[in-house]
C-alpha cells in the first residue's frame, strides 16, 4: 500500500502570502501536476493539518479543487491553523469523523492492509498539540478493537521534542498518549507542523 503523507499547506484564500514570504498556493499547483505525473499512484493521500492558513473557506475549496481531479481518497485531520466546522462542511468526505468523539475530527479507514488512524490534536485558539481525555479514550479503544493491524497513525502536532527551538511546546496528556502507544507496538506515527 502507498501512502502519500502531506502538510502543512497554510493556503490563503485571499491570494497572499503566508508567513509574508510563501506563495502556498503555487506550491500546491506544482504538487498537483506532479501528482499527476506519478507512474505509481498512492493508494491514499493523508494531510496532517493547517489545510488552510487562516481556516479561510475559500482557501479549503481552492484545495479541494486542486486535489480533487487526481482521483485519489484523501483524508484529513486538522492543525492548530484549521477550522473544523469548515473542514466538515467543505472537505466531508475528506474527514469522515467518528460522530462519538465530536467535535473532534477522529476516524480509522479500515479498507486497505494498513489501518489509518487520524487523530485530531487541535485546540482552537493554541499553537501546541492536545489529546484531551475524549480524544485519548477514542484512540485506545481504536487501537484495542483491532490490536497487531499494521497501523500508521496521523495527527497533526508531534507528541515529543524534536529540537526545532520554539516549535518544540507542551503537548497536553502527552503521558497518557504515551501510555497508550506503548501498549500497541503495531502501530507507527506520522506527523506534520514542523515544516520539515
Amino acid at each position: 500500500m502507498r501512502i502519500l503523507h502531506l502538510s502543512d499547506f497554510h493556503l490563503r484564500g485571499d491570494g497572499g502570502l503566508s508567513f509574508r514570504v510563501v506563495d502556498t498556493l503555487e506550491c500546491l499547483r506544482v504538487v498537483a501536476e506532479h501528482l499527476k505525473t506519478l507512474v505509481q499512484k498512492p493508494d491514499a493521500l493523508v494531510i496532517t493539518g493547517d489545510l488552510a492558513d487562516s481556516g479561510d473557506a475559500h482557501a479549503y475549496s481552492l484545495l479541494h479543487e486542486a486535489l480533487a481531479p487526481l482521483s485519489l481518497p484523501v483524508y484529513a485531520v486538522p492543525g492548530n491553523h484549521d477550522r473544523r466546522d469548515r473542514m466538515r462542511e467543505l472537505l466531508g468526505n475528506w474527514c469522515p469523523a467518528d460522530a462519538s468523539v465530536a467535535p473532534y475530527l477522529c476516524y480509522a479507514v479500515e479498507d486497505g492492509p494498513v489501518r489509518l488512524v487520524m487523530l485530531d490534536t487541535m485546540q482552537p485558539g493554541s499553537h501546541s498539540g492536545h489529546c484531551p481525555e475524549a480524544v485519548a479514550g477514542w484512540l485506545e479503544r481504536t487501537l484495542a478493537a483491532r490490536p497487531g493491524v499494521p497501523t500508521l497513525l496521523f495527527m497533526h502536532h508531534p507528541p515529543f521534542v524534536t529540537g526545532m527551538g520554539a516549535m518544540d511546546e507542551p503537548f497536553e496528556n502527552v503521558g497518557r498518549l504515551a501510555d497508550i502507544l506503548s501498549r500497541s507496538p503495531w502501530v507507527r506515527l506520522c506527523c506534520g507542523h514542523m515544516h520539515r
